[in-house]
């Protein structure tokens, strides 16, 4: 029997029901490309497309099967830009803009294990790593009229077209060496070097589950589960047998031919030690697997919901339900369980899997999954007088939850939570962003009534972090650690020891017992004595002593040099710091849209006395508009938020959203 390769966008896609996927090309100042090309992969192992732009430089892709997608486009001058889009059932895509970045070029060496220079290495592929991720296949793009990198007789490579300044993932193959991924490069780079090695010649077959024939020409998708992650995909012949080369370490395998695939990931370990092991993969015919997942108090569909399909124990799928709420897998034929992964905002359901008996070429309607929406909790919020305290501000430390929650006339916050909390119940921090006075409070599990928070002045603690040998140590991070906690450590604020060693936290929460655990550049950790201070109290908790002890770098009073890194959105930074001073982030770009959303959230709460807020993004971000500035470039120390005064002098290094007694001026705390 020969499979053609064709009905591998089916397997690799989930089902092939069509969909559109639209936008446009520009370049980095939001000007039309209309010689630009522009493309469509449909999985890592489907055939790649290409379509027309309009004058205006507006594409379209027609009869797009569902699963991941990577749509990306390439003009001559510019860089790559791209976005990995999930086609989902019954929910439409919102057009793209694909915005080309200035070119830039990376190159560097392939050698082997030895050192010695590799000639005819391919980079088969190109992986941007920034907030919209996306695979350039480039070993694909030959059948364009692309040249695809391939490294000459010094082992010497260039890759042109990459995003300036971009961290990219490399896949470099070889015929008589193993698929290497490798990550962390960064385009503008030209000594960036890649070693492969000989690996472990692996064989293995494609049989019919049913009559144990052999496949031909199926696919062959072997993933490693070391990231990057890198997935070499080959081929059977004629006999159903495939080969190639793998490094020792971990994988998982599957295969996929016409209206037939594999159970799903099968585990594979290289050893390097001979015997060597031989895959083998059985198939069988597929058919569709389709249901629901629904709110059980309203009966409203959930979108967003994280469905998995197993089968003979293997993952063979993950997908999402749509806006209708609804799920479909292609799964193979005979016994599959299907699994309600999670769903933000509901508990999981009490039977854990539903089983479907698939057959060849038929779908089939699961029982709908019904999920208890999480319940609300509630926070009645006073101060010292016991008034209610209206705008106070409630972030959740457990479970750990991105947003805040801003009470209302009377002092109310009503708490909506992604996930279940554990036997701890719910933790969270309150902040009065008009005076400098908050609280730490726990809710049960299961409340019977709205807590009540009260709030208290500020305390403050002070300390030196110092070596075993009494050494001062600069840029050690320190923490205020709950000191109740049974399980993970919970960490209330995070800080730096100056150049003099000296830390200070004018934002210590009173009658909260904690203690103060330090991290030098090493990983060695000290530990103060426990406290638990009365309001408006300081303590100096003298030496904190880290074994070993290397030294940071502490920035606290020098000037930040930031305003010359490049704008990407949000217009350059005014010179005039706002009433909270300038409140500089630096995050990934993976992080960079929460961030960004979550600074909008706080100075729409701060007002008039919100800083003036920067985000600095360390790698290739592409955004439309932003409430603010977003710069690109690398976090100058170990901390990632700065305040500073007007002067740009660091009067606070901390992690993530800043506390809010400090965004009271720009003296800082």
């Amino acid at each position: 029997m020969i499979h053609s390769l064709a009905a591998l966008l089916i397997a690799m896609a989930g089902y092939a029901a069509p969909d559109t996927i639209s936008g446009i090309v520009t370049d980095a100042e939001g000007n039309p490309i209309p010689k630009a090309r522009v493309f469509l992969e449909p999985g890592i192992g489907g055939i790649l497309r290409e379509t027309s732009l309009s004058a205006e430089g507006h594409f379209v892709f027609e009869d797009v099967p569902m699963g991941l997608a990577g749509v990306f486009a390439a003009a001559p001058g510019h860089g790559y830009a791209g976005r990995h889009i999930n086609v989902t059932l019954l929910e439409d895509i919102a057009p793209v803009t694909l915005a080309l970045p200035e070119a830039a070029t990376l190159g560097g060496k392939v050698v082997g294990a030895k050192g010695k220079p590799i000639q005819g290495a391919r980079i088969t592929r190109v992986a941007l790593m920034g907030e919209h991720k996306v695979s350039i296949p480039l070993s694909k793009l030959r059948a364009f009229d692309f040249t695809e990198p391939v490294s000459g007789e010094d082992g010497g490579y260039v890759i042109e077209g990459l995003p300036k300044g971009a961290v990219v993932a490399l896949k470099v193959g070889h015929a008589r060496y193993a698929l290497e991924g490798v990550g962390n490069a960064h385009a503008g780079d030209d000594d960036f070097q890649v070693t492969l090695h000989r690996g472990v010649f692996v064989e293995g077959d494609v049989l019919s589950r049913d009559g144990r024939l052999p496949v031909a020409n199926a696919t062959i998708l072997i993933t490693n589960a070391q990231p990057p992650h890198a997935t070499s995909i080959t081929r059977t012949d004629q006999q159903g047998v495939f080969s190639l080369r793998l490094k020792p370490g971990v994988y998982s395998y599957r295969a996929s031919g016409t209206g037939l695939r594999s159970s799903g990931g099968e585990r594979l370990v290289i050893t390097g030690e001979p015997p060597h092991p031989k895959a083998r993969l059985l198939v069988a015919g597929t058919g569709f697997v389709r249901g629901a997942v629904k709110d059980a108090a309203t009966g409203a569909p959930i979108p967003d919901a994280q469905v998995h399909l197993y089968n003979n124990g293997n993952l063979a799928a993950i997908t999402r339900t749509g806006a209708a709420g609804e799920y479909r897998f292609a799964a193979i034929e005979g016994e599959n369980r299907i699994r309600v992964e999670r769903a933000p905002g509901y508990a999981p359901p009490k039977d854990q899997a539903i089983t479907a008996h698939v057959v060849q070429g038929r779908e089939l309607r699961m029982p709908e999954v019904w999920l208890a929406p999480i319940p609300a909790y509630v926070v009645d919020v006073i101060g010292e007088d016991g008034a209610p305290v209206p705008g106070a501000v409630v972030t959740l430390l457990r479970p750990r939850q991105f947003g805040l929650h801003v009470a209302d006339r009377q002092g109310r916050a009503v708490l909506t939570l992604a996930q279940v909390p554990g036997k701890g119940g719910v933790i969270g921090l309150v902040e009065d962003p008009a005076r400098r006075r908050g609280a730490v409070f726990r809710i049960e599990r299961r409340p019977v009534a709205p807590a009540l928070v009260q709030l208290f002045p500020y305390a403050a603690v002070e300390g030196a972090v110092v070596s075993s040998r009494g050494r001062k140590l600069e840029g050690a991070i320190v923490g205020g650690v709950l000191s109740t906690e049974e399980d993970e450590p919970l960490l209330l604020w995070r800080t730096l020891s100056g150049a003099d060693g000296v830390f200070a936290w004018r934002g210590v929460v009173p009658g909260v017992p904690q203690h103060c655990a330090v991290w030098d550049v090493d990983g060695e950790e000290g530990v103060s004595a426990v406290f638990n201070l009365a309001p408006g109290t300081e303590k100096a908790l003298g030496r904190i002593v880290v074994q070993g002890g290397g030294n940071g770098d502490s920035l606290l009073g020098k000037r930040l040099e930031w305003r010359k890194c490049p704008v990407i959105a949000g217009g350059a930074p005014p010179k005039t710091p706002g009433a909270g001073g300038n409140l500089v982030v630096y995050c990934a770009a993976g992080a960079a849209a929460m961030v960004i959303e979550g600074l909008d959230e706080l100075s729409s709460v701060l007002g008039a006395d919100a800083p003036q807020c920067t985000v600095i993004v360390e790698s290739t971000f592409v955004r439309d508009t932003a409430p603010f500035p977003v710069l690109e470039g690398r976090a100058p120390g170990r901390a990632t938020t700065y305040l500073l005064d007007a002067g740009d002098r660091v009067v606070l290094e901390t992690f993530g959203l800043p506390p809010l007694f400090a965004l009271r001026g720009p003296s800082g705390p």
